[in-house]
């Protein structure tokens, strides 16, 4: 059918009248507000709530939010109590919502309400009874949603984290003038080891004073605080870690981003609570009674941990306190030790791995061995005394030649002129050390490849922790939607139970991720030589970015994604390796070592061994019988002599025979260990780039299906929200996410691990080497690629 634009013009006009007159028929309300003070916070969470409310009530009335009806009593009794009974007595309000504890506790102690008012915001139950049986309040123009707060719960919980002995218990002024807190902490600390002392302040700085001067506490509660600013709350939980001092505060989730270690969650709860005031609104303007308004409200009641500052201030996280709180920030945080890049990491591998200290001890040892070797070309020289005593009889006749008592010394020289077995040794020994100092160089690139392989192991374990971690929070939020879904009778209470379930696992898995990530550290500081429960700070690798600059990926996609340039930078990367290999150049020296001593058995047969021997004797004592030679002979007291050997091996017993045989033997066993080696080279090279073409793959492909995940499951949880799909869906979207981020995060670590490890086979690393070294293998790369 078709319109004309008369017909048109009608039909909107017609409609326009409608509508303005439906809107004038509609109710005007006006919300007026009751708070004890008004911070940036709170005036943003009136702003969503204003929203909230017309978004809801928008169709049953015209809602009014006016600035003039908004009161706050700055924490004074009499100027609240003022406030309440001026929006009861203006006749232009026609519903009250009140909040902060002064207000709160006001409103509590009257008996009857002339207009509908809600309470909603923080109660302390330490004053106020709150009881969670009731499903309404039973009082004419009363209702109220409320977080529950008490300061015994609170100072629980805390003590459940951290024992506390003596806890610094920090009140707003004004609410301490008011309110009997010190009765109540009285109480509570009568049942405990612990004691507590009790800091008013007005303002931030009153709060940074308080702690300064108050030197026997080891723990911080800090109570309201709402109208802090950021910066005031960051610089509280500064000088907080700075003493080392647990804190817990009721400033919820902002605390928490600034640095406060343990919060309540109130904030997690706020949105559930604006829908919550939005339809009880609606239900007061339909003509409901307050009184007849369910009070009750599901709110997460686990307190939430900063993780990073308990790093800072070296506070332990029990595994049932992980399974029960909330946890914030990153739980792989090490900002507590020292820095550690994997340069840094590299550097400290080289010059303090046990390992390679212990390699290197070899190379002393044989440079020994080339002493040894070499000394057999010095002189030795020896000194020797000896004392006989002779039958006198038999000395008697023996005309002075030989006495009763006799006692001579000797002193003997001995030096080789030429060996051919000593000659031989010393250049087998220098072979072999020189064997030695590239089996060294080849544990050294070793050990700084295991320390960059740890390295990677404590950054893939950091990430899976994250993941876990977040996974836990998504579980939770799960959790509630699941409450909120059966409370609203759209869901069983199965999907409740099975969230429960599922929060268990993924809290298993966090403490399984933790352990490993601790695991992965021990395994890093035995690699550097530090104690074993070292904490560090490791910097991630930022790819393609700072030290990872060199490791950008696309410029070697293009290569190794055609086969003719990818052909020619394997074999690039085969010659560079078996140039550079220490463990062929060890090889090479063992075999010149074994031809060497192959050529001793053979020449020794020829070459005779000269050697020069020179004796000098004198005669110490001659005395007694026979001592003193016949009329006419004379026997000198001292003599010398002086001697040259030629030694010549005739026949040895067939062992110089039997020696080059086996020699021979080695030799060809050497030979095979090359050529294996050889071929091990080419093939590790090929298998590590082929990993590299597959890391490359999984680096693009792993983002798409992260944010595919991602994308995913978040379509689910709305649909899950609004009961259009069963929890199996749910959780099978989620695990995919989780798995998605593992691999992603897996894809970026390996890549660059196994870009490390083409580094070790062609015994070059980059990081190692300055940037003008690093360019000249670019160049030559580049020129073998384009010849």
């Amino acid at each position: 059918m078709k319109m004309n634009f008369k017909s048109l013009f009608i039909l909107t006009l017609l409609l326009s009248i409608f509508t303005t007159s439906y809107a004038q028929r509609k109710k005007n309300i006006t919300i007026g507000f009751l708070s004890d003070t008004t911070t940036r916070d709170s005036q943003e969470h009136i702003s969503k709530f204003e929203k909230e409310v017309k978004a809801v009530v928008g169709n049953d009335a015209n809602i009014i939010f006016d600035d003039k009806y908004s009161l706050q009593n700055n924490f004074d009794w009499n100027k609240a109590e003022k406030n309440y009974e001026s929006l009861v007595n203006n006749p232009e309000v026609d519903i009250i919502i009140v909040s902060g504890l002064i207000n709160n506790y006001l409103l509590y102690l009257k008996e009857d309400y002339a207009k509908p008012t809600i309470i909603f915001g923080m109660v302390n139950e330490d004053f106020i009874d709150v009881s969670e049986k009731k499903a309404t309040s039973g009082v004419h123009n009363l209702t109220y949603l409320i977080l529950p707060q008490s300061y015994k719960r609170d100072l629980t919980t805390f003590h459940e984290v951290y024992p506390f002995k003596k806890i610094g218990i920090l009140v707003e002024k004004e609410v301490s003038d008011i309110l009997p807190i010190r009765k109540v902490l009285d109480e509570y600390f009568k049942n405990t080891n612990s004691t507590y002392e009790l800091m008013s302040y007005s303002n931030g700085d009153d709060i940074l004073n308080q702690i300064k001067n108050h030197s026997g506490i080891d723990a911080v509660y800090l109570t309201g605080g709402y109208y802090l600013s950021d910066n005031e709350i960051s610089e509280i939980a500064d000088l907080l870690i700075e003493r080392k001092l647990p804190s817990f505060a009721s400033t919820g989730r902002n605390g928490i981003e600034h640095g406060i270690l343990m919060s309540d969650s109130t904030e997690e709860n706020a949105e559930q609570i604006y829908r919550r005031l939005s339809l009880d609104i609606e239900s007061i303007v339909d003509g409901t009674d307050p009184s007849n308004l369910p009070v009750l409200l599901n709110f997460n009641s686990e307190p939430t941990i900063n993780v990073e500052t308990a790093s800072k201030i070296n506070l332990s996280l029990k595994y049932t306190t992980l399974a029960k709180a909330n946890l914030y920030g990153e739980l792989d945080s090490f900002e507590t030790g020292e820095k550690y890049n994997l340069l840094k990491i590299m550097q400290r591998a080289i010059n303090e791995n046990l390992s390679l200290k212990a390699s290197s001890k070899d190379i002393d040892i044989q440079d020994k061995e080339v002493d040894l070797a070499i000394s057999n070309y010095f002189p030795k020289a020896s000194a020797s005394a000896n004392s006989v005593y002779l039958d006198p009889k038999l000395a008697e006749n023996t005309q002075g030649q030989n006495p009763e008592f006799y006692t001579s010394g000797k002193f003997t020289l001995e030096q080789v002129i030429f060996s051919e077995q000593a000659s031989a040794g010393i250049k087998i020994q220098k072979y072999l050390l020189k064997a030695q100092k590239e089996t060294f160089n080849s544990s050294e690139l070793d050990a700084v490849f295991q320390a960059s392989q740890a390295y990677f192991n404590v950054l893939i374990a950091r990430k899976t922790v994250n993941i876990n971690n977040e996974n836990l929070k998504l579980t939770r939020k799960n959790l509630q939607i699941a409450e909120q879904n059966y409370n609203a009778g759209q869901s069983s209470k199965t999907d409740v139970l099975r969230w429960k379930s599922q929060i268990a696992t993924s809290t298993l898995n966090l403490i399984t991720a933790q352990n490993t990530l601790k695991q992965a550290v021990f395994a890093l500081n035995q690699v550097l030589n530090l104690p074993i429960e070292t904490e560090l700070d490791i910097s991630d690798a930022d790819f393609g970015k700072g030290l990872f600059k060199s490791y950008e990926y696309k410029q070697l996609e293009g290569i190794l994604d055609d086969p003719i340039s990818r052909k020619k930078f394997v074999d690039f990367i085969v010659e560079e390796a078996l140039k550079n290999a220490p463990e062929l150049k060890s090889l090479d020296y063992n075999i010149k070592a074994s031809e060497r001593n192959a050529s001793l058995y053979q020449r020794s047969k020829f070459l005779p061994t000269f050697g020069l021997q020179a004796e000098y004797n004198y005669d110490i004592d001659r005395s007694g019988k026979g001592s003193t030679p016949p009329p006419g002979f004379v026997i000198p007291t001292n003599n010398y002599n002086v001697a040259v050997n030629v030694t010549l091996p005739i026949f040895d017993r067939t062992q110089r025979d039997l020696n080059r045989q086996k020699t021979k033997v080695q030799l060809e066993q050497l030979s095979i260990n090359r050529d294996n080696t050889v071929l091990t080279i080419n093939q590790n090279v090929n298998t590590v780039v082929t990993d590299i073409i597959n890391q490359i793959a999984n680096i693009e492909l792993t983002h798409v299906a992260t944010e595919s995940a991602r994308e995913n499951l978040e379509l689910n949880q709305i649909a899950y929200t609004n009961g259009a799909i069963p929890i199996p869906t749910l959780i099978d979207a989620q695990q995919n996410y989780i798995q998605a981020q593992q691999a992603e995060a897996n894809a970026t670590y390996n890549y660059l691990l196994s870009s490390i490890q083409l580094e070790r086979l062609i015994s070059y690393y980059i990081l190692l080497h300055s940037k003008e070294e690093n360019n000249e293998l670019f160049k030559r790369i580049e020129d073998y690629l384009t010849k």
